[in-house]
């Protein structure tokens, strides 16, 4: 029975953390130093190809051209020649939103080091879908409103949010379609915050709400909020439940009968829900669960652009965790590189987001350090690591991923034999016993249900 408060916000990890210790995380980090690096660079490549942008081939002042790293720092690149193109500060803005894929960006680095470069790209901003199509659309009186509150979402401030749904919420009856999506949609908000008590908020709102008697085309929406506050909770088995009749909702719901990102999404949260559940994997287990992920990798590949994509890369990076947890040393590299070539040929179009972008960089970090091959893995581990762990717990946010995190990182902080880390190691692993993470399912966080749900 833990004796501590559940520790629901990145600023309540970092007191208990404190300041000495996170000092010591964060100097592990070697990517400020791998930035700096960078301007040394980015004389050079001025001197090798002047002042022309290696994209659009327009002609800039030095103050313009930007050295670019074709793989990006936050994946455990480093800056050397071979990993940097000089790009206008447009072209470079767009390219790390991923408006071209690293794969395409190779080639062009190549056709410039060859000298066969002269056809322009014009990087433009494409209109993404980013409201995805498993969340059931919105009664037309408060479709208005619920856009502005996600750009609110978008850009964290979801008190403000809060306040504007609630507000628009006084204008509807308890009975009407537009109150109980707007109170799951505030409860969505509150589990969102970073603020001590927010779970049993957000589920109160929740348990307010009458599934029997609201209308079905909601159920889809309303068991996945739930499934998440549960979750978040360490309350796997109750997520399990009621994520299943979202996926059963999500597919009655489809008039096309047509399996699609919808069904994906709640499936994949089913098997995130069991393999949560489960303490350890054997072989057999998880191959399991890697034949159910790759059926849905299929699905979701088959629906294509961006949402088909995203779920594809979603469903390959669950692969790659389960043979983590079952401790498969070899399937964990194949699965990693496998992964990297996936992100590598994704853009904005058919996949890419920041998102998928952070788990391939936490995912290789936990690689090298629970199976490294020789020392250098493990450094390189810890330091990307650190770079995740630190950038987890920023002001105001989630420590979303932390778990799996700060595990991985104790236990490579062990694996550097030096005896200064090894009080910091138990610390953060003592922290990560009682920190909500509702996305770990390495390690998965086994909550005392009493103290953060109701029946």
């Amino acid at each position: 029975m833990r004796n501590k408060s559940l520790i629901e916000s990145s600023s309540m990890l970092k007191k208990e953390l404190g300041k000495n210790n996170f000092s010591i995380i964060k100097s592990l980090d070697v990517l400020p130093k791998e930035r700096r690096k960078t301007r040394t660079f980015r004389a050079s490549l001025l001197k090798e190809f002047g002042s022309k942008c290696g994209l659009c081939l327009n002609d800039f002042s030095s103050n313009n051209l930007e050295a670019a790293h074709i793989v990006p720092l936050e994946l455990g690149s480093s800056t050397e020649s071979s990993n940097l193109i000089l790009l206008c500060k447009e072209c470079h803005r767009l390219y790390d939103k991923g408006y071209m894929s690293i794969n395409n960006m190779f080639k062009i680095h190549k056709e410039l080091l060859s000298g066969k470069r002269n056809t322009p790209i014009y990087l433009k901003n494409i209109s993404v879908p980013y409201s995805s199509p498993s969340i059931t659309p919105p009664p037309e009186k408060i479709k208005n409103t619920l856009e502005e509150i996600r750009q609110d979402q978008i850009k964290s401030h979801n008190v403000i949010a809060i306040k504007k749904a609630r507000k628009e919420l006084e204008k509807y009856s308890e009975a009407s379609p537009e109150h109980i999506r707007l109170q799951i949609k505030i409860a969505e908000l509150t589990r969102r915050r970073a603020a001590k008590g927010v779970l049993k908020e957000a589920l109160n709102i929740l348990q307010s709400l009458n599934e029997e008697t609201m209308d079905k085309v909601f159920h889809s929406v309303y068991f996945y909020e739930l499934n998440y506050v549960y979750r978040l909770s360490g309350c796997h088995s109750k997520a399990l439940g009621v994520i299943k009749k979202s996926s059963k909702a999500d597919i009655s719901n489809n008039d096309s009968k047509e399996l699609g990102v919808g069904y994906v999404a709640a499936e994949v949260n089913v098997l995130l829900c069991e393999l949560a559940d489960h303490e350890k994997l054997d072989a057999v287990e998880a191959e399991e669960f890697v034949n159910k992920f790759n059926r849905l990798t299929k699905i979701a590949s088959k629906q294509g652009k961006y949402w088909g994509g995203r779920w594809a890369l979603n469903s390959e990076a669950h692969v790659l965790q389960i043979y983590i947890k079952s401790g498969n040393a070899n399937k964990c590299w194949t699965s990693l590189n496998k992964l990297k070539n996936q992100f590598y040929s994704s853009d904005i179009t058919n996949g890419w987001d920041l998102g998928s972008r952070k788990s391939l960089s936490l995912f290789d970090g936990i690689v090298h350090t629970l199976f490294p091959r020789n020392e250098m893995d493990i450094h390189h581990g810890v330091r990307i690591l650190s770079r995740s762990f630190v950038s987890r717990i920023g002001p105001k946010s989630r420590p979303e991923g932390i778990r799996d995190v700060g595990y991985s990182l104790a236990k490579g902080m062990n694996k550097l034999n030096s005896e200064k880390y090894s009080e910091l190691s138990d610390c953060v692993k003592g922290i990560m016993d009682f920190t909500l993470d509702g996305t770990s399912y390495i390690w998965p966080y086994k909550a005392n249900s009493n103290e953060t749900t109701t029946t």
